[in-house]
């Protein structure tokens, strides 16, 4: 079985609002897609403290695989919530799970997404082999036993990481700016000069 959903992804950046997550596609109203702000269906508390840490992109530490991820790459969106409406007959273990992410952009390299599975008490990573992305279609697509919360890293290249490195961008035109400004001074200096000795 395979759910659509529609991710709006969520900037950490606090200039950026927040949009509502909605699930579209054959299989809409199986599934209850919303943010996850207070966690109620985690009941560790450890764990529910870790996982409102990374929502505001706070340093933690979880499990190792999870531990790269957030060292290495940036939340590109937010923990949010799937979960099965009812007792719906087609939610059974093996969800193939497609979301479909606005923001995303081929500027998202390497794309993970991190899910801690409140009925399994474990957190996994999907990435790689176990992790489809289409950015044609702006989706990611993978397999997951059960729903809760799920967050998306990714590396983000920034403008200039290609081609001209950022932090030599513009050097060149920089240097023939001082070089002629130079040039009208000391061009002055000498006319001054020439004024005095006449």
């Amino acid at each position: 079985m395979t759910v659509m959903v529609l991710a709006s992804a969520m900037s950490v950046s606090a200039a950026s609002k927040e949009k509502p997550i909605e699930e579209v596609g054959s299989q809409k109203g199986y599934y209850e897609v919303t943010p996850s702000t207070n966690f109620e269906d985690v009941t560790d508390a450890t764990v529910k403290a870790q996982l409102e840490m990374l929502n505001k992109g706070e340093a933690v530490s979880v499990t190792t695989d999870v531990d790269k991820v957030i060292k290495e790459k940036k939340l590109v969106q937010k923990f949010f919530d799937m979960r099965a409406v009812g007792q719906h007959p087609n939610c059974t273990n093996g969800h193939t799970v497609t979301l479909k992410v606005d923001a995303m952009t081929d500027k998202w390299k390497n794309i993970t997404v991190v899910h801690y599975s409140t009925a399994r008490t474990t957190w996994e990573v999907f990435s790689g082999n176990t992790l489809k992305v289409d950015y044609d279609k702006s989706t990611l697509t993978f397999t997951v036993e059960d729903f809760s919360p799920f967050a998306i890293y990714a590396d983000i290249v920034e403008e200039g990481s290609s081609g001209t490195s950022p932090s030599t961008q513009g050097v060149s035109s920089t240097w023939m700016l001082y070089a002629a400004m130079a040039l009208i001074v000391l061009g002055s200096g000498v006319v001054v000069y020439q004024k005095k000795r006449g």
